[in-house]
């Protein structure tokens, strides 16, 4: 029995908006910040978070200020998690080179430069692997619930009525909510091994990416 294709949640002749300038800079925004906060996170706690998920409930939100259109949302979205993605790259094959002395300084002009055409290019390979990987990904019935999938869920969930979208709100108030307090609470260092030459400390961010407390050694 043939498999039914995917069907799309907007239909193919609509007109609805979708590269507008505002989705364009919201999305900007975000990839800065959320690059940023992975850059830090990952280098802190040696992995990184999705940002897809924070970049599609954020542009929801402020593109519900200005009635945007779904494929708007999806778009600012996309933008803001590739921020995520750069960051990652970098944070984790970058200070290698440092590491094994090929790079003898991390902040001369050249390396900025070197590490910036490195960072193109993998981005650029990164899209064009993207782009053979999309029904792996996306449409691929074995794998019921990717991660575009779900951003697509939330997206939707947005546009089902306001009870959707107040949930989606919620839940986020109380993560934040829950940080702050984790934060508070744990706020200090604490001892670790002697002889390591260090301090661990929990934090709203090593609590997101484990759920044991991470120790960092400095």
């Amino acid at each position: 029995m043939a498999e039914s294709q995917p069907r799309s949640f907007v239909p193919p002749d609509t007109d609805m908006k979708e590269f507008t300038l505002r989705a364009l800079v919201i999305g900007l925004v975000m990839c800065v910040v959320l690059g940023a906060a992975n850059a830090y996170l990952g280098l802190k706690a040696g992995m990184t978070i999705a940002a897809t998920y924070p970049a599609a409930v954020i542009g929801m939100a402020v593109l519900r200020i200005w009635k945007g259109s779904i494929l708007e949302e999806n778009f600012a979205r996309t933008v803001g998690s590739i921020g995520e993605s750069v960051a990652a790259g970098a944070i984790f094959t970058l200070p290698a080179f440092l590491i094994a002395g090929v790079w003898q300084e991390f902040w001369s002009t050249q390396h900025y430069l070197e590490a910036t055409a490195i960072m193109l290019a993998g981005g650029v390979v990164g899209i064009l692997f993207v782009t053979i990987l999309r029904r792996v990904m996306v449409e691929d019935r074995e794998l019921p619930f990717p991660e575009s999938v779900a951003a697509s869920e939330i997206h939707k969930a947005g546009q089902g009525g306001t009870s959707g979208a107040k949930f989606l709100f919620a839940a986020m108030g109380v993560g934040a909510a829950g940080a702050g307090i984790a934060g508070a609470g744990t706020a200090g260092a604490v001892p670790v091994a002697p002889g390591t030459g260090g301090a661990g400390a929990t934090t709203p961010g090593t609590i997101g990416t484990s759920s044991t407390a991470t120790t960092r050694v400095t």
